[in-house]
């Protein structure tokens, strides 16, 4: 599973267990339903501030929405810019 479709699962997970409809999350924080549909579906990725605000709503930590991350690769401290940590 992508990073894009596990927090779209997160998403959804979080937003039944709070007990509001697609409809409901969408009125609270001030978009559409079909937007809320594109997040859920892993079509479109909410921002740090929509993901803040759905998280607020949904009385969840937004560690709960946003997967965990792990990198094979390591990590040189010396390195002061993540395009020298990612090759670029």
């Amino acid at each position: 599973m992508t990073f894009v479709e596990e927090l779209a699962s997160n998403l959804r997970e979080a937003r039944t267990a709070a007990g509001l409809t697609q409809h409901d999350l969408a009125q609270q924080i001030g978009c559409t339903a079909n937007c809320i549909s594109l997040y859920e579906t892993a079509k479109r990725m909410p921002n740090v501030r929509t993901m803040s605000i759905m998280s607020h709503v949904l009385d969840v930590s937004l560690e709960t929405l946003v997967p965990s991350c792990s990198y094979d690769m390591p990590v040189d401290m010396n390195q002061t810019d993540i395009f020298d940590m990612l090759g670029e």
